[in-house]
């Protein structure tokens, strides 16, 4: 029974160990780091492209006295100007922020898809996963391009936690309704 016991505890830490691998890779891929190794040959660095993606410049950016009020027309135009046009209208969403703070996500410091939050400052979103799958790829009015990696136990429906480093990175109006692209 004793044997059992230490199978079963081995083959939970490599499951816990092989989803903080997955996250790394898959916020290295975020990041546009690939890492390919030949034989005794390994090279990391940006993943090489023909074109560099245009970065995203909202038209209207809050002070923190205002709340921002995002309209469909701005949002629109925001899209636009960022990405050509490109982007499927998904709605109006709830928008707050959560820190990389375990005492704020239960403990922990990984993310539901297995990153570490640290790692994934500036990218990382938590949603419903019934409306905005995990790696769906989305443009915020106001706030950027982010990427689903995340869920929280209040984040239900038409939600969105944005992660930031530390509560001083977070916007002086807190929430605020924002419009949201697909990308």
């Amino acid at each position: 029974m004793k044997s059992f016991k230490k199978v079963i505890t081995i083959i939970i830490i490599l499951d816990i160990l092989l989803a903080a691998i997955a996250g790394v890779v898959y916020a290295m891929t975020l990041a546009g780091v690939t890492v390919e190794a030949e034989a005794d040959n390994a090279f990391v660095g940006p993943v090489p492209t023909a074109t560099p993606e245009p970065t995203p410049t909202p038209t209207e950016t809050p002070t923190p006295t205002e709340t921002p009020t995002p309209t469909a027309k701005t949002a629109k135009a925001t899209v636009a100007a960022a990405s050509g046009g490109a982007g499927q209208y998904l709605g109006t969403f709830d928008v707050s922020y959560y820190t990389c703070d375990p005492a704020e996500n239960g403990g922990s410091n990984l993310t539901a898809t297995g990153a570490v939050l640290s790692d994934v400052v500036g990218v990382c979103i938590a949603a419903d996963p019934s409306v905005l799958p995990y790696g769906t790829r989305v443009y915020i009015d106001g706030i950027g391009d982010r990427v689903v990696m995340d869920c929280g136990g209040a984040i239900h429906g038409n939600k969105i936690d944005v992660l930031v480093a530390s509560d001083a990175d977070i916007p002086a109006y807190g929430r605020c309704a924002a419009e949201v692209y697909a990308r």
